[in-house]
Parts: C-alpha cells; structure tokens; sequence
C-alpha cells in the first residue's frame, strides 16, 4: 500500500462519483444516438464529437481530482482543480506514484477491450488486453489511448483536418490516421466515438479499482455499473440499450 496521503475514503468516495457522472454524460449521448433515425443527413452525427470530449474529459478529470484529493489539505472537491496533461500514458504512471496514489506502474496494470476499426456505428476487431496479454497487446492499447488525444483536440477545436494529419504524423502511417472513414473531409463517425467511450469507461474501472484494493477499500462502492458493460443494458436509466453495438466490455476482477 502507498504512504498515507490526503486521500480519505470520503474523499475517494467523491472522486469516483463524480467519475460515474462524468463519464455517463458520453454514455447518455451514445443512448441518444440509438433512438430512431430521420431522414437525410443525420443530425446525430453532431453528437459524435461531443461523445469524444465527454469520454477523454470524464478520464482527464478522474486523474487531476484524485491528484489533488491526495495531495491537497484544502481540497475544494471534484472539478475543483485544473488538470495538467498527466493522464496520458506517457506521464500517468509517474504522476500517480509521485502523489503516492499507487506503489506501481498504472499502465502496465490496465485491462481493456479496444477495437481495431468500426462500421457504422459498431465497433469491431476487439481486443481485450489484461495483465497477462503479451506485450505487442499492450502497446497497441497504449498507442490507441495515445492516438485518442488527437481526436479529442479535433472535437474540442473542431480541427479535425490539423488533427487527422498530425496523427498521421505521429504514428508514421502514410496519411491513415485512428478515426479515418470514408467520408469525403475528416470526421468523427460513430462507431469510433463508441469504442473510444468504451475503453476510457474501462480505463476509469479498473484504476478506481487498483486504487481502492491499494487502501483496502471496497472497490465495488466506488466501481461504476456492471450495467454499462453488458452487451444490452437491463437497467433502467439504459434499459434496452444496446450502448456498444452488440460487445460486452472487460471488467478486471472484483
């Protein structure tokens, strides 16, 4: 277990909360595109972007207010403190031992269900990535958390052409990048919107969970719904919804 921190379980009862709503803002968006078509273009596309924003951002802000709750006596809760970048994988492990979070790397630890391309709006060619997959596994759900920064600066700035070609940059790839379709300009389509709210609710699971068993604490009060990971939801704020086109998502063991 880490050195005692600032971080109470009240505290972390808190942060996990805010998580879960945080992070079921995208989910909400995601059941709002399911409902009924209309004619013509479709004016769900819109919510695509926001999906985007809503998952990385539910991320970005678990990592800067479990930072803070750790580290600050006069913590002012939730959203009350400006993140610094740190929740990507290329700083997150250093950021969450430094502020003595956890005793051990966060990214090597991570189990995850990413998918390789979409159609529509379903993701497909997942992979689930636990502690015990081979390291080419691993790397390729880093690379696709490491890519998803690109798309969520081309849905905050609506630059998606600067950022469909600064990802092609950044992963060498002859002008393909993550979210490409065959739309005639860059887009976010759906499919990718999903599987990328997919993995970022994943992401959020399992390093609440790590934290909590850490501490001693029990997990499954801070977790968010096993609900949301089915294929179909049952309950009822989803009841019916099918938010990841058909695929269960991975939970790391209770």
């Amino acid at each position: 277990m880490p050195p005692n921190t600032q971080l109470t379980e009240d505290r972390f009862s808190q942060v996990s909360q805010a998580a879960r709503r945080n992070i079921r803002t995208a989910l909400d968006l995601i059941a709002i595109h399911s409902e009924q078509p209309v004619r013509g273009p479709q004016p769900r596309s819109s919510l695509n972007p926001f999906t985007v924003l809503a998952a990385v951002g539910a991320w970005e802000r678990l990592i800067a207010d479990l930072t803070s709750a750790a580290s600050q006596t006069n913590w002012r809760g939730p959203g009350g403190h400006k993140t610094t970048g740190a929740h990507w994988p290329s700083a997150v492990d250093a950021h969450m031992i430094s502020h003595q979070l956890l005793a051990a790397p966060l990214t090597s630890r991570w189990e995850a269900a990413f998918p390789a391309r979409w159609k529509g709006i379903t993701p497909l060619g997942w992979t689930t990535v636990r502690q015990t997959s081979p390291a080419a596994d691993r790397d390729k759900l880093l690379a696709y958390i490491t890519a998803s920064r690109r798309a969520r600066n081309a849905a905050a700035h609506y630059a998606l052409v600067e950022n469909a070609s600064a990802a092609a940059q950044d992963m060498d790839s002859e002008g393909w990048y993550p979210w490409q379709s065959d739309a005639h300009k860059p887009s976010l389509p759906a499919g990718f919107a999903r599987g990328l709210a997919a993995v970022y609710l994943q992401l959020i699971d399992c390093t609440i969970d790590f934290v909590a068993h850490e501490r001693n604490w029990d997990a499954g009060a801070h977790r968010p719904p096993a609900d949301w990971f089915r294929s179909r939801c049952r309950e009822s704020r989803y009841d019916g919804v099918a938010l990841w086109a058909g695929t269960s998502l991975h939970r790391v063991s209770a």
